[in-house]
């Protein structure tokens, strides 16, 4: 602990990124967390070497993944200087920066700490980096800052939604599920519904129902869900193609995409004439009716 304060960079750097590894077991977290390696951590997060800086938010990054942990890093000044990197040059720092911020935000305090501190705009920029890991990681933040029901609004006005629908037609599976279930917890209300439908995100969204991923269909299937609760979003749901694979996903082997294909055409069949169209589309490919 004590080389996290040493004079040279090399040795902060190597010191800290030997407490990111070691954060990563879950039986060490609590012991380096009382051995008073937070605030140290923090400081190195103002380094001019951005080496140490990757170094110092991976730690964070590591520890961040449950209440106690995330409350001590939250009360150790951690968020400012993490959100104020998301603006660094680096791809790295960037990747490691917002994967901790993503973690901070599955608490309630962390999520409207990072919302405070101005997270937003830059996460929103780094969603059209060139580099995968960096999109999928600030989507996944967002992602988690988009559960809270106060800040939806506010998410949505920082321009989020276009990027993430322009990341649904990505190469990485872990970038689109991480932006198909951004769009999903952002989809609740109809001013919320609306502008991401007018984005484009149901022809995309419709597509991935026939990924090869279980995951990337189940956070799909249910963004289409959330989307289909009103009268127009309906429309467009059923026009863009989504009965038929949303049938088929009725006899996934996984559980999760069952249920999450079921809940979008339960949505879908308040609708007579879609209760019907969901009929003969189970019909001909001799799938059970809708749970």
């Amino acid at each position: 602990m004590g080389l996290l304060h040493s004079p040279s960079e090399g040795v902060q750097e190597e010191a800290a990124a030997a407490l990111r590894n070691l954060a990563l077991g879950p039986d060490h977290k609590a012991a380096i967390i009382s051995a008073g390696a937070i605030p140290p951590l923090v400081l190195l997060l103002n380094s001019p070497s951005e080496g140490v800086q990757q170094a110092a938010a991976g730690a964070p990054r590591n520890l961040a993944s449950g209440p106690d942990s995330q409350a001590a890093v939250i009360s150790a000044g951690a968020i400012p200087p993490l959100v104020g990197l998301l603006n660094s040059s680096s791809v790295g720092v960037q990747e490691d920066v917002a994967a901790a911020l993503r973690n901070l935000a599955s608490g309630p305090d962390g999520e409207a700490a990072i919302i405070s501190a101005g997270a937003v705009p830059p996460l929103v920029g780094l969603l059209h980096s060139p580099s995968e890991g960096v999109q999928e990681e600030a989507a996944a933040a967002l992602r988690n800052l988009a559960l809270g029901p106060d800040h939806k609004a506010a998410i949505i006005s920082a321009g989020t939604v276009p990027p993430l629908v322009g990341l649904l037609h990505s190469p990485s599976e872990g970038v689109l599920e991480a932006a198909a279930t951004a769009l999903r917890n952002l989809a609740f209300g109809p001013d919320r519904e609306a502008a991401i439908i007018s984005a484009g995100a149901i022809p995309p969204l419709v597509g991935l129902l026939n990924s090869p991923s279980e995951g990337v269909q189940e956070e799909a299937a249910a963004a289409l869900s959330n989307l289909a609760s009103g009268p127009d979003s309906e429309a467009a749901v059923i026009s863009a193609g989504a009965i038929p694979p949303l049938v088929l996903l009725l006899n996934s082997p996984f559980e999760g995409v069952q249920e999450e294909a079921a809940g979008a055409l339960r949505c879908l069949e308040r609708n007579a004439e879609c209760r019907a169209a969901i009929a003969r589309e189970r019909q001909q490919m001799g799938v059970k009716q809708v749970p």
